[in-house]
């Protein structure tokens, strides 16, 4: 009871699902060692530099830097091209600890200028350590897993700098210096070993299809990562967003370090300060990243994510523009150093994810590693310009991040864009065939054919969701009557409409007499009457409305509303639909609509009534969902011969049909349809399934695909009032929900 209290009031941030703990956890935990081992090596570099050589000689070394570190990107894209992914990183590993070893070995010697080599190296180790994680991530997690889960990662992260800075501050009392390399090379011995198990969990989740450790052939092998870069404008948007962030980093520390200077007086006043103010934003860093990141990416989408650091770098531009003091500067760079490490971050890593992992590993060194350096000088470079040639004062720097703004904001808006394509572009690429259910018009036939259960059991698992659903009903109604089939016959044309009983002969007449002449004034080559049209419509509605009329009749009235088309029936299926309480009905009116829409586009549609509907939808498929979480947990076992299951999840997967065809008559058919194609039959976990919800989460609007994600995702959780959930499908307008509620109350009969 207690776990699951704790599971509802973390999910909201921390939504780890089954089948992701394991990978998740490795992942968390080799994040959190990369970065303990950034901040144990950075403050070993610093001192063994400034013992050896002094603070004077560092603007050398900076310059070194830029330089080392294009080796080793030129090097590690040009091995990424001729190794397996799993061989390049385990070697790179390897290669670190080696590394390790020999300083170690070499600082004792005491050869000279080790210190700036070893300075140089630390640079180019953090952030190839950093890279190689994310192009991993990338490849282990799917956009949808990404947005939930890279919030987490990226907080151990916070941990791991934490732990490594502790370590470090134990030097002397603990061990010495030269000492910190050893416990460093058995870290990244850890690494190793937990970067081999990580790559066990990649064939079933890996991008675009590729076996992990397998060589690509030169045939067939991706352009060089500059070419790559040079030929897509998402690329090179993505590296300019990159490259903004850097920059607007690069200013605001330099303000803030302005502000320091002019309000906090003496080197000890402001070591303590720079101590309490770095505990500080790691603690923000820490609960943005824990809380509000997977939230953001969830529920407010990628592009507003994007948005969330440019829009606080403005408001405290002109915060501090407006009241210059030391408490703005403190927000200012919170305020960067909070979102630069936790939604933009993770936001920027799933941009990466529409890529093939090969084209990742050629693109993501550069642009991670070589753009983010360049950024740093160009900040520089920025402020320099800003402030010699055009006569900026230093004091007022806070004007070059709005300058930065305009492009910024342009390219939030392109990249999303071309994320849109990119995943557009992905999903069509898939190499499955679309799920296209099969024609049931005459579903009930082998329900008469078969009066058995065991010839009934191979319908349970057609590819059609009705054909499943009426062969289940079959099954539960033969079992509830002891396998008398008269009375089972009879209880099911009840449900499906099919009964034979006496109707009213005017609404019979009505609807015989207006197919007649639609099919005359269609056999004619004429058009149809508007005035003659407007009368059928509202004889129609009125027999389409009458839920006294059996749903045979109502269904026909549908396809004479489809045959005769035009304006009349645009308008009169979303009203029809919102009053309807026969869901089998309704998923009628829902294909008609949409096919109807198809053929005119130029027709408005009622969208608040369809937004309803669609809602309405959700709400259904999250209680079908509960209903069948509900039923399995009862069944420890349960299994595709089991008929209430297969009828439950039947009325789960007829709810998204419903849903998808209302959604295609309000948003770009050529996206829904692609998307419900990859959604159909597959289960939450299908890589394919996945990304078409991503790219579904990039055109419904933030609170429609909220309300709508659970029954996507599959995420529903076990309903807590199983009672209730009962209680509402056995007072349910709809026979078949009915039916569902009645036969999850008593245990029913398991098929031997």
């Amino acid at each position: 009871m207690q776990s699951t209290l704790l599971k509802r009031l973390l999910w909201p941030f921390v939504e780890v699902r089954r089948g992701e703990r394991l990978k998740t956890g490795l992942m968390a935990l080799y994040f959190f060692l990369v970065i303990a081992l950034v901040y144990i090596l950075k403050p070993v570099r610093n001192a063994l530099f400034l013992d050896e050589l002094g603070a004077a000689n560092l603007r050398y070394v900076y310059m070194a830097e830029g330089f080392f570190l294009f080796g080793i990107v030129w090097t590690y894209v040009r091995l990424s091209r001729r190794m397996s992914k799993r061989l390049l990183q385990s070697s790179v590993l390897i290669f670190f600890i080696a590394c390790l070893l020999l300083f170690w070995g070499f600082f004792k010697l005491h050869v000279p200028l080790l210190s700036a080599l070893f300075y140089i190296w630390v640079s180019s180790f953090s952030i190839t350590m950093t890279t190689q994680f994310w192009t991993l991530a990338n490849d282990l997690y799917h956009p949808g897993e990404a947005k939930r889960l890279f919030g987490l990662i990226i907080s151990t992260g916070s941990l791991g700098g934490i732990t490594g800075g502790f370590l470090a501050g134990q030097t002397g009392h603990w061990f010495n210096t030269e000492a910190l390399l050893l416990i460093a090379a058995g870290v990244l011995m850890l690494c190793l070993i937990m970067l081999q198990g990580l790559w066990r969990t990649i064939p079933a989740t890996m991008s675009a299809g590729e076996e992990p450790g397998k060589k690509e052939d030169a045939s067939t092998e991706p352009k060089s990562g500059r070419k790559l870069l040079l030929s897509s404008s998402y690329l090179l948007w993505l590296a300019g967003l990159v490259m903004m962030a850097k920059i607007g980093s690069t200013v605001v520390d330099n303000h803030f370090s302005q502000a320091v200077e002019l309000f906090i007086h003496g080197k000890e006043a402001r070591t303590a300060f720079f101590g309490h103010f770095s505990a500080s934003l790691n603690t923000v860093s820490f609960l943005m990243q824990f809380l509000l990141t997977g939230y953001a990416l969830r529920q407010w989408g990628l592009g507003p994510s994007l948005l969330l650091l440019p829009a606080g770098l403005t408001a405290c531009a002109l915060g501090s523009l407006i009241h210059p003091a030391l408490g703005m500067a403190v927000a200012f760079k919170i305020t960067d150093g909070g979102f630069s490490y936790s939604i933009q971050q993770a936001a920027k890593e799933v941009l990466y994810l529409p890529l093939s992992s090969a084209a990742r590993h050629r693109v993501k060194p550069i642009i991670d590693m070589l753009g983010f350096r360049a950024a740093k000088s160009l900040g520089g470079l920025y402020i320099f310009a800003a402030t010699t040639f055009f006569g900026l004062p230093t004091g007022k720097l806070e004007w070059l991040v709005l300058g930065l703004m305009p492009l910024w904001l342009l390219g939030v808006w392109r990249i999303r864009t071309g994320y849109i394509r990119m995943l557009k572009k992905q999903v069509m690429g898939g190499s499955d065939a679309a799920y296209v259910p099969a024609a049931t018009s005459d579903a009930l036939s082998f329900i008469y054919r078969e009066k058995d259960i065991e010839r009934l059991k191979p319908y349970l698992e057609d590819r059609s969701v009705q054909a499943r659903k009426l062969a289940a009903m079959a099954c539960l109604i033969l079992l509830r009557h002891g396998g008398q089939y008269e009375l089972a016959r009879s209880e099911m044309e009840r449900l499906t409409g099919a009964q034979t009983e006496e109707k009213p002969e005017g609404a019979a007449r009505d609807i015989r007499d207006i197919e007649n002449q639609i099919l005359t004034a269609r056999g004619e080559g004429a058009a149809l009457d508007p005035e003659l049209a407007k009368d059928w419509t509202q004889r129609l509605e009125k027999i389409l409305n009458d839920a006294g009329r059996p749903f045979d009749e109502r269904k026909r009235v549908v396809e004479l509303l489809e045959l005769a088309g035009g304006k009349e029936a645009i308008r009169l299926l979303p009203g029809a639909l919102a009053g309807c309480g026969d869901h089998g009905l309704r998923l009628v009116m829902a294909a008609a609509l949409k096919r109807l829409h198809r053929i005119h586009p130029e027709q408005m549609l009622e969208r608040a009534v369809l937004k309803a509907e669609i809602l309405r939808e959700a709400g259904l498929g999250i209680k079908l969902a509960g209903a069948v979480l509900l039923h399995e947990q009862k069944r420890s076992a349960g299994t595709t011969a089991d008929p209430l299951n297969v009828f439950l999840r039947a009325l789960k997967d007829e709810s998204l049909e419903r849903l998808f065809f209302m959604l295609e008559a309000l948003y770009p058919q050529e996206i829904m349809d692609i998307v419900h194609a990859r959604m159909a039959g597959r289960t939450a976990q299908d890589p394919a399934r996945m990304r078409a919800v991503e790219l579904l989460s990039q055109v419904l609007e933030p609170a429609i695909f909220k309300t709508l994600q659970p029954v996507l995702e599959d995420s529903v959780l076990v309903p807590e009032d199983a009672a209730a959930l009962i209680r509402d499908l056995t007072s349910s307008t709809d026979a078949w929900f009915r039916l569902a509620g009645s036969v999850l109350q008593p245990e029913p009969p398991a098929i031997s």
